[in-house]
């Protein structure tokens, strides 16, 4: 499969999108980073581009969602009678700690190692924080190679960047040993791919009244009893209860905080960027209204259309060689959702952190006419519609 003459790597016209239009061919997401597929599986006009916000969640970069900070009264202070009772563990290198966290894939896991001492607190809260990134897909993706293509297309003619020479190899042993498939074909689903077990509500699980049931024997019912036993006054400090404060937190709190800024949609490795506010600009251009609002890198607006509906855009491969193929700008690019700040000291795929950003969501960018064009097909309401 070949670019049709007069069309290069990288380039994205009025016409590249209204094939998928016609064809209502599936499209899905494709990381080859993290070797995952998922979040939309559907034709073209049958579902948002970003459905539910899904690819803007992956996106968020994890500079911006891991180092949130954690109120004061969860992190006592410790006495020196409190560090003794850590004997040599609290000489033991906070890496050591986190890579021991690392084993551990559920909240309850994590609550009780930081149960056992003020010291835990911080390391056990970053891996619940983690935990929880994991389930909801933030961050997961962020500064990955992700492409939007044909699900079901074989051997794509991807430009020559995406793949490494690994994949390459790997797509042509696979083409021989089973004619056209996809690479991807085999990859698990993000959406459902946990590498932790199902959580549910530990907390409910964990405080439900167990004493009858028949798993009275089980770890939660002896928690239950042995903590009702205890003197009201004990019960205050026990472990138990400090587990069930740290579920708590995670149950109810919003756990995932990003940080406040201006947000922008960044392609590490051609070094362009799209702003939340271009996007909103954009949408009160078509709407013809003022009703449009930024908080982040999220928009609300009476359309939505919004920053992950720009990613996806903008790394979209439209595979048909019938209709002429469409090559997205940021196909199989690194790209991730930041703040401005954090983007200008990110550096460059080269090691140079002085490398120029670029700017492609300005007012008058081309950008925004190809969006209008392939979504609309010439009609300026369909905002309106999406």
């Amino acid at each position: 499969m070949q670019v049709p003459a007069g069309l290069q790597p990288g380039d994205i016209g009025p016409s590249v999108f209204v094939s998928t239009i016609i064809m209502g061919r599936d499209y899905i997401y494709v990381n080859f980073d993290a070797r995952e597929t998922g979040v939309r599986s559907g034709k073209f006009w049958e579902e948002r581009i970003d459905p539910q916000g899904l690819l803007l969640r992956r996106l968020l970069h994890r500079n911006i969602t891991k180092k949130a900070s954690i109120p004061d009264e969860w992190l006592s202070k410790c006495s020196e009678d409190q560090r003794r009772t850590l004997g040599r563990f609290r000489n033991v290198p906070l890496e050591v700690i986190n890579a021991i966290l690392t084993h551990v894939t559920d909240y309850t896991s994590a609550a009780c190692f930081g149960a056992t001492h003020p010291l835990l607190v911080l390391p056990a809260f970053e891996r619940m924080r983690d935990i929880s990134c994991t389930l909801s897909g933030t961050s997961q993706w962020a500064s990955d190679r992700i492409t939007l293509i044909e699900k079901y297309l074989p051997n794509p003619a991807l430009p020559p960047h995406v793949l490494t020479e690994d994949e390459k190899s790997e797509m042509a042993d696979l083409a021989k040993a089973d004619g056209e498939p996809s690479l991807w074909e085999e990859w698990p689903e993000a959406e459902t791919n946990y590498a932790a077990p199902n959580h549910g509500d530990e907390l409910r699980a964990r405080t439900e009244n167990v004493y009858y049931s028949f798993n009275a024997d089980k770890a939660d019912a002896r928690w239950t009893r042995a903590y009702a036993k205890k003197p009201m006054k004990e019960r205050r400090t026990s472990d138990y209860k400090r587990v069930l404060k740290f579920l708590k937190l995670v149950e109810e709190e919003p756990f995932i905080k990003i940080h406040a800024g201006q947000y922008a949609l960044c392609n590490e490795t051609k070094r362009e960027y799209v702003t939340a506010k271009d996007v909103a600009q954009f949408l009160r251009r078509g709407l013809g209204r003022e009703d449009v609002h930024v908080t982040g890198p999220f928009i609300a607006s009476s359309s939505r259309w919004a920053l992950g509906d720009t990613a996806g855009f903008l790394a979209m491969w439209d595979g048909d060689n019938d209709n002429g193929i469409g090559v997205g700008p940021w196909v199989g690019d690194r790209i991730c959702v930041t703040t401005l700040r954090h983007m200008h000291t990110m550096k460059g795929t080269n090691g140079d952190d002085l490398q120029a950003w670029t700017h492609i969501g300005g007012k008058d960018s081309d950008l925004w006419k190809r969006i209008n064009n392939a979504m609309g097909d010439g009609d300026p309401d369909w905002m309106k519609r999406y």
